[in-house]
């Protein structure tokens, strides 16, 4: 096994534990017990990884706690999101493309798509909030919005996110 340790790393470690370490990594099997080689972290040089190159994440939320930005896709989106989903959620977000909020009671219960709102919120909005961050590279980004309706609970999409689903589910019909 190999434990690849960047000066960095060696640097966020207390001079305690760098030393142990030391001292188990580098200690001789010989008679000689206390030797061990010292590594200062100046000493290692830095190596720059494809990791350490790549970009952060649009958007990414500075220790903010958990907001989150109901957001609008673009049709390339759209069909990314689609791309990864369950037949069942893919099923379900068909109804939010006509624009209009769906309502929580047509979605869950007997005989419905859904058992219970912990199972539509597990298996469905989470999977696709989920799969949006990953698609949108923004850590923040959620598809639904809670639609004030007097009685009953509704969620919908953005009206340019709808717009984006209809196209996608149109060139996913199309074969295109």
């Amino acid at each position: 096994m190999f434990l690849v340790l960047t000066q960095q790393d060696l640097a966020q470690l207390s001079p305690e534990l760098r030393a142990e370490l030391q001292r188990l990594v580098f200690s001789s099997t010989g008679s000689d017990e206390g030797a061990f080689a010292v590594i200062e972290t100046s000493d290692i040089p830095y190596q720059e990884s494809e990791h350490d190159i790549e970009l952060p994440w649009p958007e990414a939320p500075k220790k903010t706690g958990d907001a989150k930005a109901v957001i609008d896709i673009s049709e390339d989106q759209a069909r990314a999101l689609l791309g990864n989903l369950s037949a069942k959620s893919v099923e379900t977000l068909r109804l939010f493309s006509s624009g209009e909020s769906v309502s929580l009671d047509s979605l869950v219960g007997e005989g419905k798509a859904y058992e219970s709102f912990s199972d539509l919120k597990r298996s469905f909005v989470g999977a696709v909030n989920r799969r949006l961050r990953t698609v949108t590279r923004n850590r923040t980004a959620v598809l639904f919005r809670r639609v004030d309706g007097g009685n009953e609970d509704s969620i919908a999409v953005r009206p340019q996110a709808a717009l984006a689903l209809r196209q996608a589910f149109a060139k996913t019909i199309n074969g295109s």
